[in-house]
């Protein structure tokens, strides 16, 4: 995927003063903040390691218990000169300082050592003398030999197993393990694999779920190394061609690559800074370290014991609605992609267990807290999200990577969707472009075939194939591939041409498309069992009103837990289908209930008279925004909104609709999503709707905002219905056609 999927890290989620210490650092590095702050998860997570652990189910005992420990694995995947590790550098940095004066420590301790070892040598020589001599008393004990001090360390470069459990071996808290480049750590795991010590990668399994360790050796002493709950929170960067070519089949699917938080941000422009990170921002985000560093085990004899925190108030309730929403999302992927999302689950878990110990540590608090807070848990469970979303982009590095180069399905969902956000395409633009196909050639050919032959079974599906005109005479003849202009609008091939589904989906997709009649029916049974409560939190969430909601239809969907459920309807008013969307506000995943037709949304709260204003956006969520925005002179009538399924589709339905429900004169508006399918979507439909409407008009969000609902969350309503209306003009607003940069 480009960097244009790319979703900014939700950085309001941190607490401070990480949050604050992020985007200081990012600010002088010129750099993404999720380049900052996947490191200083990691680092934060490995200052508390084995000390505490967040209890998600009780079970009969404590070993039967569901718990997570704190340790978070994280890996930055940037081209190389992205600055990945100027960045790492700042986040580790504190731990890199409080391990380097351990070492001193250990020197010093180490001198005192040796010179207890030599008294100790000469009085037990003394004490041998008198036992020969007969001179001392027979009961007489020999002299105590000093033990030698622990090596407490904090952070590891040595990446092999065997370097990380000896260090293990006096240090039950666990370790930061912060390797240059992650390549040479996963390139070990072949090296020793060919040597014999398959077992490598097996260990480092064990290493994040705090499991116990066993390390048999064939040199050294002693030759077992045994370790109780041995813990290592990781993180490192990583070239996107390296990650592709050194994790192979064997680390994904072994799970190794699912339990790292993974994000591939975009990369910042070189430009100089003259940025800083403040006195106030480092100390603070020292002192918060040094206060996780400060939590101790619950228990040490005859073994160091965690501290298990449990849900606190509120808490619980974040948690199962985020299991239930990923729990859908694991439903709805195969492969790699599920993996990942299982892995997210309990990721998130540990995220929520950091962030309420974190917040305790940027505070004043003497005693730390037993149980993790809702807000922790709500902003952790969206920050999984975000990865969630990241994995989608960072998974595609691997599409095409099978044993046959990638199945024919999941080629046809991959192509589908590149025709559809970047337009006609020749088979090269797509093989460079689309991801996956770089290595398999005959697969993207058999695509190509395959999909053009359905649009000959039938025009309204698979892709178009025409000659591409050429500049000069001669040469190979050159084919434009692209989705045809009236593509099937049932749900199911939309949700094909999206890219949402995986192979398994696909494949399902093949069958010969078919309406079902029922869902009105469905809807219908839904919203019966929708409470108010859950309406409200959704309006919450999304940040529209709940009277919006209701006019919309919405509903509950109990089918795809953590769903929510917009009603789609036809030129009659009747329910023809059901878009679903994951119950997140940010980058949520969208789909529709299998077989059903493609509508618009409409609000039911109107007083049936013809509108002066008609308003169209792209989506139900927009919709409901625009929903709750009146006209000051008029607060009793409700605006009316027409809601696409998407960007470029139903021209002839919403032209047919706004002439029924708009006045003679009437202004149309058409509302576009700031991004180039979204803008051209738009200019496509006003020039479809110019000759036949005296006034139309289109108008996008400022820069900065995606869509209609993230301006109108962020403007008063006065301000937003002056933008909606056209009394003012937003400096910021959307550039004239000729420069626009889509």
């Amino acid at each position: 995927m480009s960097d244009a999927d790319f979703r900014p890290l939700p950085l309001d989620r941190f607490p401070e003063p990480a949050r604050s210490f992020i985007a200081e650092c990012a600010s002088a590095i010129n750099c993404d903040p999720a380049f900052v702050a996947l490191p200083l998860l990691s680092t934060l997570a490995a200052a508390v390691g084995n000390t505490r652990r967040i209890r998600l189910k009780r079970g009969g005992h404590d070993d039967a218990d569901w718990n997570e420990p704190c340790a978070v694995w994280t890996a930055v995947v940037a081209e190389s000169g992205s600055h990945k590790s100027p960045a790492m550098e700042k986040s580790v940095k504190m731990a890199n300082d409080a391990d380097a004066e351990l070492g001193r420590e250990y020197e010093e301790s180490m001198r005192e050592f040796e010179r207890k070892k030599l008294g100790f040598e000469s009085e037990l020589e003394a004490w041998k003398k008198k036992r020969r001599s007969k001179s001392t008393d027979p009961d007489e004990a020999p002299p105590e030999s000093p033990k030698e001090p622990p090596k407490l360390a904090l952070v590891v470069k040595d990446a092999t197993i065997e370097a990380i459990s000896s260090r293990l071996q006096d240090n039950p808290r666990g370790l930061l393990v912060a390797p240059d480049e992650l390549g040479g750590l996963i390139a070990s795991f072949d090296r020793y694999a060919k040597s014999g010590g398959g077992g490598e990668l097996q260990k480092w399994l064990e290493l994040h779920g705090g499991r116990d360790l066993k390390i048999d050796r064939k040199t050294g002493t002693p030759s077992t190394i045994r370790i109780r709950r041995a813990l290592v929170s990781l993180t490192g960067g990583i070239q996107p061609g390296i990650l592709r070519r050194l994790m192979g089949r064997s680390h994904r699917d072994s799970g190794f690559a699912a339990r790292i938080l993974m994000a591939m941000p975009p990369q910042s422009p070189r430009v100089w800074t003259d940025e800083s990170v403040s006195e106030g921002a480092w100390s603070a985000m020292k002192r918060a370290y040094s206060r996780l560093r400060s939590l101790d085990f619950a228990e040490k004899s005859p073994e160091p014991q965690y501290r298990a925190l449990d849900f606190g108030k509120g808490a619980f309730e974040e948690w199962r609605d985020f299991y239930n929403r990923n729990g859908a999302a694991i439903d709805e992927s195969a492969g790699d992609r599920r993996a990942a999302y299982s892995k997210i689950e309990a990721a998130a878990a540990r995220l929520a267990l950091l962030f309420a110990l974190l917040r305790w540590a940027g505070g004043s608090d003497p005693r730390d807290p037993d149980s993790v807070d809702a807000e922790s848990m709500r902003d952790a469970c969206a920050l999984a999200d975000w990865f969630r979303a990241e994995a989608d982009r960072v998974y595609a590095i691997f599409e095409g990577d099978g044993e046959d180069g990638g199945t024919l399905d999941g080629a046809k969902v991959r192509v589908l969707a590149f025709l559809r956000r970047n337009g006609p395409s020749t088979e090269r633009d797509i093989r460079t472009k689309a991801g996956g196909f770089q290595r398999c050639g005959g697969l993207l050919e058999r695509t190509l075939h395959e999909l053009w032959e359905e649009h000959l079974a039938d025009p309204s599906h698979g892709i178009t194939k025409s000659h591409r005109r050429q500049s000069g005479h001669g040469g190979r003849p050159t084919f434009e591939y692209a989705i045809p202009s009236s593509p099937c609008s049932c749900a199911n091939c939309e949700n094909r041409r999206s890219g949402v589904f995986d192979a398994p989906r696909a494949r399902a997709m093949a069958d010969a498309c078919g309406y079902r009649e029922d869902c009105g029916e469905l809807i219908e049974a839904w919203r019966k069992s929708t409470t108010d409560a859950r309406i409200e939190q959704a309006a919450r969430t999304l940040g529209v009103s709940s009277r919006a909601l209701r006019a919309l239809g919405f509903a509950w969907c109990p089918d795809r837990s953590g769903a929510y459920a917009f009603p789609m309807l036809d030129e009659a008013g009747r329910v023809c289908g059901i878009r679903l969307r994951a119950a997140i506000d940010e980058g949520a995943r969208k789909w529709a209930v299998e077989r059903s037709r493609s509508g618009v949304f409409l609000s039911t709260d109107t007083d049936g008279r013809p509108a002066d204003r008609v308003f169209v956006c792209e989506g139900p969520t927009d919709a409901a925004a625009l929903l709750g925005v009146r006209d000051p002179e008029a607060p009793e009538h409700a605006p009316v909104v027409i809601g696409r399924a998407s960007c470029d589709a139903q021209a002839e339905l919403v032209e047919r609709l706004a002439r029924s429900m708009a006045s003679a004169d009437a202004e149309l508006v058409i509302v576009a999503d700031r991004d180039g399918p979204g803008v051209m979507g738009a200019r496509a439909l006003a020039e479809h709707l110019a000759d036949r409407f005296g006034r139309v008009r289109t108008v996008t969000p400022p820069e900065g905002f995606k869509d209609a609902r993230a301006w109108l969350r962020a403007c008063g309503e006065a301000e937003a219905w002056r933008w909606l209306s056209g009394a003012s003009a937003d400096p910021k607003s959307a550039p004239d056609e000729d420069e626009c940069p889509f």
